[in-house]
């Protein structure tokens, strides 16, 4: 998940993480704080009133593969 503390990290080790993410998600890029929001959007909608107990993962399918 891109993020601005893994931006904001100056390290060549962070560096490094942010040039390797794309590659390692099985949808080739990295997720952004708002695909998290928007999942949290769509639970939270009225749309989704008959849904309970479920679990979303918002991961780029890292725990599908």
């Amino acid at each position: 998940m891109d993020s601005p503390s893994l931006s904001a990290d100056p390290s060549p080790e962070a560096a490094a993480c942010a040039r390797r993410m794309p590659d390692s998600t099985p949808m080739g890029h990295c997720g952004a704080p708002q695909d998290i929001a928007y999942g949290v959007l769509c639970l939270a909608s009225e749309e989704a009133r008959l849904v309970t107990g479920t679990e979303l993962v918002v991961d780029g399918g890292c725990t599908a593969v």
